[in-house]
């Protein structure tokens, strides 16, 4: 495994605060514009967390493709350590994502699912009623359906 990242928590931590921009990740999807809202951009600190949660799940897949089901094994313990830290930075991140945005991402009357799309960009599922116009034109000069 390259990159091998020491998952002890204050080892965590102190990773977090140590990655430099030129380490960050991003997303490599795009907007989709017709189906999702931009609701802001990333603060510094989320984008290290966003980047962290990325190095510690990709870790993680490495170490499940590598071992598969074996779980008679240390090296599958420490697999299952992994994804269970990748998990809680990924809850870590999410919730405050959602405090970052409270407005549009906390209740009511539910809490949307949230996105990071390219450029660090939060996104969450439009509404139907934020259904592009261009859509609503099309389906207005549809034919209706034949009852046949």
């Amino acid at each position: 495994m390259k990159n091998v990242i020491d998952m002890r928590p204050i080892s965590l931590l102190t990773k977090l605060a140590s990655l430099k921009k030129s380490e960050l990740i991003d997303s490599d999807e795009e907007v989709d514009y017709n189906r999702e809202v931009v609701v802001g951009v990333l603060p510094d600190d989320l984008k290290r967390l966003y980047t962290l949660w990325q190095m510690v799940e990709r870790q993680a897949e490495e170490c499940e493709d590598k071992l598969g089901e074996d779980c008679n094994n240390r090296e599958h313990c420490q697999a299952c350590e992994i994804t269970k830290k990748a998990g809680l930075l990924r809850e870590i991140f999410l919730y405050s994502v959602q405090d970052q945005y409270p407005k549009e991402l906390w209740g009511p009357p539910e809490c949307p699912s949230i996105g990071i799309r390219k450029g660090f960009l939060v996104i969450r599922p439009a509404k139907k009623k934020e259904v592009p116009v261009a859509i609503l034109v099309v389906v207005a000069k549809a034919e209706p359906f034949s009852k046949n």
